[in-house]
């Protein structure tokens, strides 16, 4: 388990939270035209080309938290995909810009 330190920021509130992530957990892959999750070697290899730059994109500055059931995910939203991973645990606020712009 390789765990990293993420920040769900709020531009509007002017403050960000601190979230862990374990970044060699499997990624969950979401397609929004079929709605349903999808396993990547199903994807047509168009799509696993584009999960694949987007892989590359997940990082915490673009990423959203969402709660599906009782559990916390980072969410990246690409094209027709939502990717996903798993959020271990929370940790502190932050309410300044040097607390939290690099990591």
């Amino acid at each position: 388990m390789k765990l990293q330190k993420r920040w769900k920021r709020h531009y509007e509130r002017g403050c960000a939270n601190a979230y862990w992530i374990d970044i060699e957990s499997p990624i969950i892959i979401f397609d929004s035209y079929t709605n349903t999750f999808v396993k990547y070697a199903d994807l047509s290899i168009e799509n696993q080309n584009m999960i694949d730059i987007a892989v590359d994109d997940f990082e915490d500055p673009f990423n959203r938290v969402v709660r599906l059931g009782s559990t916390y995910y980072e969410c990246l939203n690409y094209n027709q995909f939502a990717l996903l991973r798993e959020i271990k645990q929370f940790d502190e606020t932050g309410y300044q810009i040097n607390e939290f712009g690099e990591v």
